[in-house]
């Protein structure tokens, strides 16, 4: 790892540290992102079997981790955060036997492949690889933790669409005949070229956090020099799900997905 990159893995891991408690409190056992959106689509592609191992990697207060575990699987939940991992622990009842909590580095490759070969039938990441300074390390790990044909699940803000610094959300009042409608829609002026900036994962959180943008051929083509191959895809919409608004935000917007989820396979 360079010294650059190193640097920023810094300034990430103490940011998320000191967003940790603002971050639990809001998120709890999820939002409404995470349980319309992220939450059910992940599940999908998992296609969780009693007794399997799963990684979760950048697992934040251990929501999804829980979740996972619920179903019969046997977790192991780590995040480069240690107060997340405290936070996490403190949520997690005693009754959750199959569910450890560890800190750890993903973009440390050696305490990755000490986690042992080919131990995990799955791995997921929960919107955290655009939180990444380098994802390259974890995702060259993936074959090595993998059990052949394990599977790898991840989320992330759809880079095509949800990228702050190319992308503009607005709001018009069309009149037709008498009556006035709203509606809204996405003005995108950049995407192909990866860029760092800062945002919020939820308003009002004491840090802004580092966001690594990455266009879909960036990310996807990291899996394919690795071995992985996609093997499923979902952009799930809120369609009606929340109610809308004024605020002009996500909500808004039926037919344009926020996120994106994503299965790879090794083989």
């Amino acid at each position: 790892m360079t010294d650059e990159l190193s640097k920023l893995n810094c300034e990430v891991r103490d940011t998320w540290n000191a967003n940790a408690d603002y971050w639990d409190e809001r998120m709890a056992e999820g939002n409404s992102f995470h349980e319309i959106l992220i939450k059910p689509a992940q599940l999908r592609l998992l296609g969780i079997e009693g007794g399997e191992e799963i990684l979760d990697i950048a697992c934040g207060n251990g929501q999804f981790s829980r979740t996972m575990s619920e179903l019969g699987a046997k977790v192991l939940a780590t995040d480069v955060s240690n107060k997340m991992i405290i936070n996490a622990k403190a949520r997690t009842p005693e009754s959750y036997k199959d569910l450890d909590f560890q800190v750890l580095d993903a973009m440390d490759r050696s305490s990755l492949t000490r986690l042992g070969k080919a131990r995990f039938d799955a791995a997921v990441c929960t919107m955290a690889l655009f939180d990444m300074a380098d994802i390259t390390l974890l995702i060259e790990a993936l074959p090595v933790l993998l059990k052949p044909k394990g599977k790898f699940v991840f989320s992330i803000i759809h880079p095509a669409f949800n990228s702050p610094p190319g992308m503009k959300m607005t709001q018009s009042n069309l009149t037709s005949r008498g009556r006035t409608e709203r509606t809204y829609s996405l003005s995108i002026y950049r995407y192909r070229t990866p860029e760092k900036y800062k945002s919020v994962a939820m308003e009002g959180q004491p840090e802004l956090q580092h966001v690594f943008h990455r266009s879909l051929s960036d990310i996807f083509n990291i899996f394919f020099d690795s071995g992985l191959v996609l093997d499923g895809i979902e952009e799930p919409l809120f369609e009606g799900k929340v109610e809308p608004t004024d605020a002009v935000g996500w909500f808004n917007f039926e037919d344009i997905p926020p996120v994106l989820v994503a299965r790879m396979v090794y083989r």
